[in-house]
């Protein structure tokens, strides 16, 4: 199961039976309320961030043909706030 706790709360769409509901959205929390009645199918779609932290406290690079910048790093999800 995959906990959304970043969601941008101007994309997200709540369906019950395929029909826009309203809700509301907890941007800190990832919690949606609405109102439904029950054996409705639900449906939810919109976008959401995921927090990252970058893996090294550097960032190294290099220029190609002097032309342009390539750096290389990774992200690791942050999963402990």
């Amino acid at each position: 199961l995959d906990i959304i706790e970043a969601p941008v709360v101007d994309t997200i769409v709540l369906k019950a039976n395929g029909v826009v509901i309203a809700s509301t959205v907890d941007a800190t929390t990832g919690e949606i309320s609405f109102t439904a009645t029950a054996g409705q199918a639900l449906t939810v779609s919109g976008e959401f961030d995921r927090w990252v932290r970058f893996d090294a406290d550097r960032m190294e690079g290099s220029y190609d043909n002097f032309n342009r910048l390539r750096l290389s790093y990774t992200l690791r999800e942050d999963f402990v706030r």
